[in-house]
């Protein structure tokens, strides 16, 4: 890992959520296809409550590389977004769909 990813990951852990979001952002500016940088800007989405958009991000996160962490947390933005969801098919829907990435996630161990 980079320091400047280390810095990233620090900041995420002391919950400075903009901080890491914009240092990740930054860095991609250079390195747009950096699966560590996407998946650190994604977490800060998700944390932030941001779903829609971190979803967007891992999607492309994991269009490079599908690692463990990227997929488990797919599977934690699809499960808070199908929690806001009214009851009925297209939450189950979402909820299955989170199921099957934190599955995805699981087998990668």
């Amino acid at each position: 890992m980079t320091g400047s990813a280390l810095q990233i990951e620090q900041a995420l852990a002391r919950g400075e959520l903009l901080g890491a979001f914009d240092a990740a952002t930054r860095l991609l500016a250079d390195r747009p296809d950096e699966p560590r940088l996407l998946y650190f800007r994604a977490l800060a989405l998700a944390r932030m409550g941001e779903s829609e958009d971190a979803l967007r991000e891992i999607e492309r996160s994991l269009s490079t590389q599908a690692d463990e962490d990227s997929l488990a947390l797919r599977g934690r933005v699809l499960k808070d977004m199908a929690a806001k969801r009214e009851r009925g098919p297209g939450q189950t829907e979402m909820f299955l769909d989170a199921s099957d990435a934190y599955l995805a996630a699981h087998r990668q161990t």
